[in-house]
């Protein structure tokens, strides 16, 4: 069972609480999950609708994979709703976050999950704020990042607890913003190292998805069906790999509000000492 961390612990004993706290809600999570997957599912096949087929039978992989390129090119030139499409989902991935920032928070908190309706409202009731606050952060780490790589990489560990802030401190999504920085002052390596595992072992299960959607090429005929498959693999995996981002982000975030306690404490009974 979860427990909140009582003092700052070393960043594997932080790491290992992520896990009890993804292990811990992961009954309460796993819907949340499933319906937002199931809603950018269906926005996905929308989107492929409008792609030419291309039957794979009789075809060298060089054509294959030349074929395969220019039907996305079509998707994403030819259709004037492509862009909205993308949109939509993006708006979808940010309430799944929200929610599930919400639920795991309230298991931290108080043992239990809320409803799972409980949890979209509460991420519906933030998208505005976590609209222009993730719009505030890409531009800011997307201009670090495109004239010089080290600001990009220092502001993206610096504002990368904007979402976590804004559901455990509950400052809003802007206020998230200044409380990342805030809070990461002192404990960027450590904040930017426990999350880039996180991040590391999403990518190594989302690549593994991908290769099972490789090898589904071996047993279909066409792009349609191969898309089909891709689609169904990857919902089943995003149930799953969905919590672990907030998950790692709750436990770091818990552990650096700690150190930041004790900091302001320690602040305190020196500036009493030599008052």
């Amino acid at each position: 069972m979860y427990a909140l961390p009582a003092k700052p612990e070393p960043i594997g004993v932080v790491l290992d609480d992520a896990i009890e706290l993804y292990r811990a809600s992961f009954r309460v999570c796993w819907p949340i999950s499933l319906v937002g997957t199931i809603l950018i599912t269906g926005f996905q096949l929308r989107a492929y609708a409008g792609l030419p087929n291309v039957t794979f039978s009789g075809q060298s992989a060089r054509q294959l994979f030349t074929d395969i390129g220019q039907s996305f090119l079509h998707l994403n030139t030819g259709s004037p709703f492509a862009f909205l499409n993308t949109l939509l989902v993006l708006l979808i991935e940010l309430v799944i976050y929200g929610a599930l920032f919400s639920q795991m928070h309230h298991v931290a908190v108080h043992g239990r999950g809320r409803s799972t309706l409980d949890a979209w409202v509460v991420g519906l009731r933030h998208l505005p704020g976590m609209v222009v606050a993730a719009i505030i952060w890409t531009v800011a780490v997307g201009f670090g990042m495109v004239f010089l790589l080290v600001p990009g990489i220092y502001l993206w560990g610096k504002l990368e607890f904007w979402i976590t802030a804004a559901f455990v401190d509950e400052v809003g999504s802007i206020g998230g913003l200044g409380r990342s920085w805030e809070l990461t002052r002192g404990n960027w390596w450590r904040s930017v190292t426990g999350l880039s595992v996180a991040l590391l072992l999403m990518v190594v299960l989302s690549t593994a998805t991908q290769v099972l959607a490789a090898l589904s090429l071996t047993v279909v005929s066409d792009l349609t069906t191969l898309l089909l498959v891709a689609q169904l693999i990857q919902g089943v995996s995003a149930i799953f790999v969905l919590p672990m981002l907030p998950a790692a982000a709750l436990a770091i975030y818990y552990d650096m509000k700690l150190r930041r306690d004790g900091e302001d404490l320690l602040a305190r009974a020196k500036s009493l000492q030599t008052a």
